[in-house]
């Protein structure tokens, strides 16, 4: 039977239906999330954030197991991605799991005074204003919340200073902007052996560590004091150029 699975797969469609390197590497964060969550089960609102979430199908079984765990105590969880993020997307996969339950969803839409749209869709205005819409939602008495906000992850914190108590993501903190000073003779990516002049492979290396240590501090002004940020990472067995994914 032919594969009718088109080549390229965005996320206006089944973006994680497809995305399996990534499902695999976001479930292993899972049981490491679950006992960060047991150990701050006592906290009036659990919240977490989904850094690099997509169309979110790869977070609900996590989502599943975080609302068995708090049996009915309240919590809010954040999709966090670019502002391109069609939202409606991961919206429709949310309502269509009646396996969560009664979810109370928060998704930028046109018009909203804490949306913007530039161009791309609506998305959240700052980490502050997805906040306060959650918020809202909690206050009206929903007791899990899933909140949708595009926000740059390498750009902008994705939560007020010191309000997430979980932060967790799959194959997401590697990602490295391309400065537009530099340039490339061939790939930059593992197991690609083009790119081979050893200048422009410090610039980016150098250009890469910088990005990494501001997304760690975004990270860290996030987190709550005593919380916790898991991440899956992707590695080379080998250094360049024998590495081969």
């Amino acid at each position: 039977m032919p594969d009718r699975r088109p080549l390229l797969s965005s996320m206006d469609d089944d973006y994680a239906s497809y995305a399996v390197s990534q499902r695999m590497a976001f479930e292993r964060t899972f049981p490491v999330v679950l006992a960060a969550a047991a150990d701050m089960n006592d906290v009036p609102v659990l919240r977490v954030l989904d850094q690099g979430a997509a169309d979110g199908r790869n977070s609900h079984a996590l989502m599943r197991d975080l609302l068995a765990l708090r049996g009915g105590r309240p919590l809010a969880y954040s999709f966090v991605d670019m502002p391109g993020n069609p939202w409606s997307v991961a919206s429709a996969h949310v309502m269509a799991d009646h396996v969560l339950g009664p979810v109370a969803q928060v998704v930028p839409v046109e018009g909203d005074p804490l949306a913007v749209d530039i161009g791309t869709g609506p998305h959240a205005v700052s980490a502050a204003d997805h906040a306060a819409a959650v918020d809202a939602a909690l206050a009206s008495g929903a007791t899990a919340v899933v909140g949708m906000a595009g926000i740059p992850l390498h750009t902008a914190p994705s939560a007020p200073d010191g309000s997430a108590h979980i932060a967790v993501t799959g194959t997401t903190m590697q990602w490295v902007e391309a400065p537009a000073a530099l340039g490339s003779t061939g790939s930059v990516f593992p197991g690609y052996p083009g790119h081979v002049d050893a200048t422009e492979r410090a610039a980016w290396a150098e250009a890469a560590e910088g990005q990494w240590l501001a997304l760690l501090r975004m990270r860290a002004r996030e987190l709550a004091p005593g919380g916790a940020f898991v991440a899956a990472l992707p590695a080379a067995e080998a250094d360049w150029p024998e590495r081969k994914g």
